[in-house]
């Protein structure tokens, strides 16, 4: 990959990366007021804010892995089989960790 494409995907994963702050914040602040729906089903609010909190956490942590392979020069290679994943793919789901074979064999098992 050249280094003028890995400074892109650099750019949209800090991009993301700020995204999914805002939004994570946004989830804790709402957290900290209380929820905003009827007052019957308060328990049920809360759960669902922690359960969208734990969602926003585990992409923030998985962008953070996409930039540190990007720093160790690892970036762009499957953790599964070693092989190069495709420019395509990483486009779209630049915070991946596996080529599209292994993730598809991966979801099989599951």
């Amino acid at each position: 990959m050249s280094p003028t494409r890995m400074e892109q995907l650099f750019a949209k994963l800090n991009e993301r990366r700020l995204e999914v702050r805002r939004r994570l914040l946004a989830l804790e602040a709402r957290a900290d007021t209380g929820p905003d729906v009827d007052r019957a089903t308060p328990i049920d609010a809360q759960g669902v804010q922690g359960a969208l909190g734990e969602q926003e956490r585990r992409e923030l942590a998985e962008i953070d892995a996409a930039l540190e392979r990007l720093e160790r020069h690892a970036f762009g290679t499957c953790e599964s089989c070693g092989e190069p994943i495709s420019p395509k793919r990483l486009e779209a789901i630049p915070e991946t960790r596996v080529c599209l074979a292994c993730s598809a064999g991966m979801a099989a098992l599951a």
